[in-house]
């Protein structure tokens, strides 16, 4: 019955799109942004603007769990976590415990040279930047998504997110960036890139079972979730259902965060010719206007 509905919604890809994240490959995305980034930036150089940032993070995923092996990768990610959603001084001395440990492979140790900077520049200052709900996905990724919703319809946009959510506070930010009197700008970095206004006429936060739209949402992440793991843990081939879902998922198409081999800027280049910075953007924008 799953595989019909989503068989259903690949032959109506109007009705659905579909976002899907590699958690820790997302997390070591963030730790490129909140350790690596700042020390880039305070030297004048944009890490987004030519694709840096994702490059570094690509070469990252792999280089990190060839050289160091999967526990030493899952260690630092969790001592990052651990850091950036505790934000004490005994998190942040955890994690850079790690970091400043002598690695045997002298590639390894270079590699852990790039995140000691940031130890050396700003110490706990680190903290100053960090937003306490900066880890959590549902805002930043929700946002590209509705602006594909906007790209294909000139009809209005109505958002019903399902409960609990880390968005309900941000709820006065969310509803900011969405505003339908945002002035018309294309913004992006790289390959990456979306319109403004958003145009969203209202957004409500509801429990799922309240919703029949939100439980065929959490049918579908469910079905895409285990398809995902089966790719990521190994494929056995006697399974199909994984390979069906899958099979459906590229013929509909998905935002993705997903490591790739592209460790070069040139890899992730793309036309920026008339795009906007989306920070400036929305700094001037949004953040100028919004109560801190």
């Amino acid at each position: 019955m799953i595989i019909a509905f989503l068989e259903f919604l690949r032959d109506n890809p109007h009705l659905v799109k579909i976002s899907v994240s590699h958690k820790r490959f997302a997390l070591l995305c963030k730790l490129v942004d909140l350790i690596v980034e700042p020390v880039a930036h305070a030297t004048g150089f944009n890490m987004y603007k030519h694709g840096s940032a994702i490059a570094l993070a690509n070469l990252l995923f792999y280089v990190l769990l060839g050289l160091g092996g999967e526990a030493f990768f899952l260690e630092l990610l969790q001592r990052f976590q651990r850091m950036v959603r505790d934000r004490t001084s005994a998190a942040y001395d955890s994690f850079f415990s790690l970091v400043f440990q002598s690695q045997p492979k002298q590639n390894l140790d270079e590699i852990m040279d790039q995140f000691r900077i940031a130890h050396s520049v700003f110490g706990y200052g680190l903290y100053d930047e960090i937003d306490e709900d900066t880890l959590d996905l549902a805002f930043t990724e929700t946002i590209p998504l509705m602006a594909k919703w906007r790209a294909d319809t000139t009809g209005p946009l109505y958002l019903i997110h399902d409960m609990p959510s880390p968005m309900v506070k941000e709820k006065q930010l969310w509803d900011k960036l969405t505003d339908p009197s945002l002035p018309a700008a294309e913004v992006g970095y790289g390959q990456k890139r979306m319109k403004f206004p958003i145009a969203i006429e209202r957004t409500d936060f509801e429990a799922s079972h309240n919703w029949v739209g939100l439980q065929l949402a959490d049918i579908v992440a469910g079905a895409i979730t285990l398809s995902a793991k089966w790719s990521i843990e190994g494929r056995d081939s006697s399974d199909q259902y994984p390979q069906r879902v899958l099979r459906v998922m590229d013929t509909i198409g998905a935002q993705v965060i997903w490591p790739e081999p592209k460790v070069k800027e040139e890899e992730l280049q793309g036309d920026e010719e008339g795009l906007r910075d989306p920070i400036e953007y929305i700094i001037e924008n949004v953040y100028e206007d919004t109560p801190q």
